[in-house]
């Protein structure tokens, strides 16, 4: 679902992004949960050439089971940068002619708290999502050295709400330094439960 012309080959070259629903139960350390609502499924196959990003920011949500979206811009080391997004509201996909996303960047310079996501679509619709942090803390990843951070965020655009993933890389040193300490999230690799 990635336009071919936006990214290099050796990147996210078979990738989708859909949106969907869940519902079943979790079960952790002796307790379950009921789950019921909305998703979105990130998958890839194929090479993820992750050494290829020196920056990048991953919004992927939904706003109801008739509205879903999905933005990502990117900075290569080869200095491209890109941006690309869509909108799918009941079954149609509408494309972004222009996108901007902005993030709400932590003191640590790696995590984020949400942020901004601006479309314009090509039929002159223009959306702006708002993204706001609400677990305590963002997930963090490492993906070939590169600190990749994912914060779960409540989203809201006019009287529509819902959530999104609001993903972001800044790898401006290329990886020759790992993050020793965050601002708002664990330092490594892993699943930590609250209690």
């Amino acid at each position: 679902c990635y336009p071919k012309s936006s990214l290099r080959d050796e990147f996210a070259n078979v990738h989708t992004d859909i949106p969907g629903a869940i519902t079943g139960e979790l079960h952790i350390n002796g307790k379950q949960y009921r789950i019921n609502g909305l998703s979105f499924r990130d998958r890839g196959w194929g090479v993820r050439d992750w050494d290829y990003l020196l920056a990048h920011r991953w919004v992927a949500g939904s706003l109801g089971e008739n509205f879903n979206f999905l933005a990502l811009s990117y900075y290569g080391s080869d200095e491209n940068l890109a941006s690309f997004g869509w909108i799918v509201k009941d079954d149609t996909v509408f494309y972004a002619s222009k996108l901007d996303i902005v993030t709400y960047t932590e003191i640590d310079g790696v995590l984020n708290r949400g942020g901004h996501v601006r479309f314009e679509l090509a039929n002159g619709e223009v959306y702006d999502i708002e993204c706001s942090r609400v677990a305590d803390k963002s997930f963090v990843s490492y993906h070939h050295d590169i600190c990749c951070v994912d914060t779960l965020c409540e989203t809201r655009c006019g009287d529509r709400v819902g959530f999104c993933d609001f993903e972001s890389t800044s790898n401006i040193q290329a990886g020759k330094r790992k993050p020793g300490r965050f601002f708002n999230a664990h330092v490594n690799n892993g699943y930590l439960p609250r209690y």
